[in-house]
């Protein structure tokens, strides 16, 4: 698959998408008229594996509730190099604003994670990131905020310097990775 960001650098890679521009942020959101799956409050679970390498500085999302123009809504970000953290921010014209909230615990380069959204149609947003352990996914962490900036839009990833991988994305009532 290969999928050409906003500057012109194309994305290439085995897995679902995989992004290695190096020094960039890459957005991929799906173009008007694509056949894609666009949340809003109160459907089903969903989420994407997400996967940093070791090596790498970089920094992958999952990007949700996203504006037509691809540049507001939400994104789970998953930092493994600078301030180690995971949590949810907003996005205003593909800048990130500060986050909303936190996980409690630290997030691991090189790891596969799963963050699994349950979106309310009250705005309540909880996220339960999923760590694999090379076996199964198991509970990492989770947390809760109350949001209504967004009530639906599209769903996109986003990657923040280096090597970010995404495998899948998945929708499901009674998804347990």
């Amino acid at each position: 698959m290969t999928i050409v960001q906003d500057s012109g650098v194309a994305i290439d890679g085995s897995y679902y998408l995989e992004s290695a521009t190096g020094g960039t942020n890459t957005y991929v959101v799906p173009a008007d008229g694509a056949e894609y799956y666009k949340p809003k409050q109160g459907d089903p679970v969903f989420g994407s594996h997400v996967f940093t390498d070791a090596s790498s500085s970089g920094r992958p999302g999952v990007l949700f509730g996203m504006s037509d123009d691809g540049q507001d809504g939400y994104g789970i970000f998953i930092d493994t190099d600078h301030n180690n953290q995971w949590g949810i921010r907003t996005y205003s014209g593909r800048t990130r604003e500060s986050p909303l909230a936190v996980g409690n615990n630290a997030p691991s380069a090189n790891t596969w994670y799963f963050p699994a959204v349950d979106w309310g149609s009250d705005g309540s947003i909880s996220i339960t990131m999923y760590e694999y352990d090379g076996g199964a996914y198991t509970e990492f962490d989770s947390l809760s905020v109350s949001d209504n900036t967004r009530t639906g839009g599209k769903i996109g990833f986003f990657a923040n310097n280096e090597t970010c991988r995404w495998d899948g994305y998945d929708i499901d009532p009674n998804y347990l990775p």
